[in-house]
């Protein structure tokens, strides 16, 4: 186990999100983010109420447009079902033994997928941990307004 290099806003990059939005049946997925240089990464999502089922999933890509998606093998949760209304997903991936990099998968993204019933109120975060190169605050997407260590 790796440890912290400084503040947990030091080690933690937000590399993709999914804003808050009234997901519509489907999949909605976050914006791509670059984990090359982290050891780890992972997934938080939130569902709020919800009529039908919500599935949570970690892809990969060889671009930050997503180029070549699939899915990470495993990186995947149970179903979120009408009884989960206000459940949080956490999926942990480690990038050296489950991502593709040597065929150059680079880039990780949330994949939320809503069916059934009426829309969902979803979000979610991609983050990256372990980051090789010291401190994380330049890798943050750009969705990140601003970082506080003390």
């Amino acid at each position: 186990m790796s440890k912290l290099i400084g503040s947990i806003a030091e080690d933690i990059a937000v590399l993709g999100v999914i804003a808050p939005v009234d997901g519509a049946t489907g999949a909605t997925t976050s914006s791509w983010g670059n984990a090359a240089n982290f050891s780890q990464v992972g997934c938080i999502a939130t569902a709020g109420v919800i009529s039908g089922t919500v599935a949570v999933k970690l892809q990969q890509a060889t671009s930050a447009a997503g180029a070549g998606a699939k899915d990470i093998t495993g990186a995947t949760n149970t179903t979120l079902t009408a009884t989960d209304d206000g459940k949080t997903v956490v999926i942990g991936c480690d990038v050296a033994k489950n991502m593709d990099i040597d065929n150059a998968f680079t880039h990780v993204a949330a994949v939320m997928t809503v069916t059934g019933g009426v829309a969902s109120f979803i979000a979610a975060h991609v983050v990256g941990a372990g980051n090789r190169f010291g401190p994380v605050d330049s890798t943050d997407a750009s969705t990140v307004f601003d970082t506080t260590s003390i």
